[in-house]
């Protein structure tokens, strides 16, 4: 085996390791984690990100977290969602919600990965669920545009309160 053999199969065996360390450290503490695709063509405001929830612990409190992936040709500096949310009993609840993305001079806020900035926002903290069963969440975008380039994902994430959560309020 000649020297620059060896060397490419310690590299490669290096960025194994590194990869299943990565795979490791992103042991996330969720009791729910899911993200919807959004059309690469455009966001479609009448056509929210859709999740459905089982919970079944009445008595903890939970963190709910979104988290808005966009791309380069995003062309705003901030986004406002609809959230439409509806517990198991059909009592419903919606809010507004103004994320922004960039800073005054256009620079994401958030490093990109393979050319997506991810942008974790807190929607409910210290929440309790108060019924067992199914709850449903929709986001939708409410933006002026009604077909929103850029955005890639929307995720929702519900995890204990007491975890440490490095995300913008």
């Amino acid at each position: 085996m000649t020297k620059n053999k060896i060397t490419m199969n310690l590299h490669k065996i290096g960025l194994w390791s590194v990869f299943v360390l990565m795979l490791c450290a992103c042991n996330s503490h969720s009791v729910y984690e899911k993200y919807e695709s959004i059309s690469p063509m455009a966001w479609d405001m009448n056509e929210p990100a859709h999740f459905e929830v089982e919970m079944t612990d009445t008595v903890g409190k939970y963190d709910v977290i979104l988290h808005i992936r966009n791309n380069d040709m995003y062309p705003y500096q901030n986004i406002w969602l609809f959230t439409h949310s509806m517990a198991p009993d059909s009592t419903t609840a919606t809010d507004t919600l103004d994320c922004y993305l960039a800073d005054n001079q256009g620079k994401w806020i958030n490093d990109a990965f393979l050319s997506e900035h991810d942008m974790p926002l807190i929607y409910m903290s210290h929440v309790r669920f108060p019924k067992t069963g199914t709850y449903t969440f929709d986001i939708a975008h409410g933006m002026r545009d009604s077909l929103l380039t850029g955005i890639s994902r929307i995720g929702l994430i519900i995890e204990p309160s007491n975890t440490n959560v490095n995300v913008k309020e």
